[in-house]
């Protein structure tokens, strides 16, 4: 979430684009919810190695 208000007080408002950034930085949005799903996946192998060792 602190992602997305970086890039709305950047994009949106200093820029002027509007909350139409989304369209044209469609990728910026696809990172925000890519390290909900990265982060316990690394957490789960890191977890799984150190069992294992």
């Amino acid at each position: 979430m602190l992602l997305f208000i970086y890039d709305y007080l950047l994009l949106a408002v200093y820029k002027g684009l509007g909350i139409e950034f989304v369209i044209p930085y469609w990728y910026l949005t696809f990172f925000y919810f890519s390290f909900w799903v990265q982060f316990p996946y690394i957490g789960w192998r890191m977890e799984k190695e150190e069992n294992n060792a």
